[in-house]
């Protein structure tokens, strides 16, 4: 790696919200909460 590359180097921030993200939805919280919770017509 030559210096002048370092500038061409792009950093990204995912965060941890798509690793919590695809936690849940393995784990089927929504669908655990959805049957649940009683839901009023």
């Amino acid at each position: 790696m030559d210096i002048n590359d370092v500038k061409s180097i792009i950093a990204y921030n995912a965060s941890s919200i798509p690793v919590l993200f695809e936690m849940c939805r393995i784990a089927k919280i929504a669908e655990t909460v959805n049957d649940m919770v009683e839901w009023k017509s």
